[in-house]
């Protein structure tokens, strides 16, 4: 009986240059605890970047990445390993990241400096309107 190939999965991967158009900062603070608990007072942040890819995902120029610090970055099972997710394209792309906090605030002051003005980003190939990022970066300057 002849043996059955194992066929080897290559991973192909989308990389994307994005101008920084615009970038919105939030801050939020909100009671949290159920009954019983003590409450305790939660705070978050995060970023909103918006702006525009150089060549188009699914027809779709614009983009929306949320960045938002978590404190401790799992990887879980999903391969290959991401940072973070497309999770729609419609009128644009909108995409998760998360980063360690002290690099989100990092790219705090980067954005309300106003020199964060491109950002990069390595994903899958999208499927039912999302993807899984792999890479990201931002910066003052167009990466080569």
């Amino acid at each position: 009986m002849p043996r059955r190939r194992v066929r080897r999965k290559v991973e192909q991967f989308l990389w994307r240059t994005v101008e920084v158009r615009s970038v919105r900062p939030y801050i939020s603070v909100h009671p949290m605890g159920g009954r019983g608990e003590e409450p305790r007072i939660e705070c978050g942040s995060w970023l909103e970047v918006r702006g525009d890819l150089d060549s188009p995902v699914k027809d779709v120029f614009d983009i929306t990445i949320h960045v938002h610090p978590e404190e401790e970055l799992r990887v879980g099972t999903a391969r290959p390993v991401a940072v973070g997710a497309i999770i729609g394209i419609r009128d644009d792309v909108s995409a998760v990241v998360s980063l360690l906090p002290v690099d989100f605030d990092r790219l705090w002051v980067l954005a309300l400096s106003g020199h964060l003005k491109f950002a990069s980003l390595t994903f899958t190939p999208p499927k039912f309107r999302s993807a899984l990022v792999v890479n990201t970066s931002f910066s003052s300057e167009r990466e080569e």
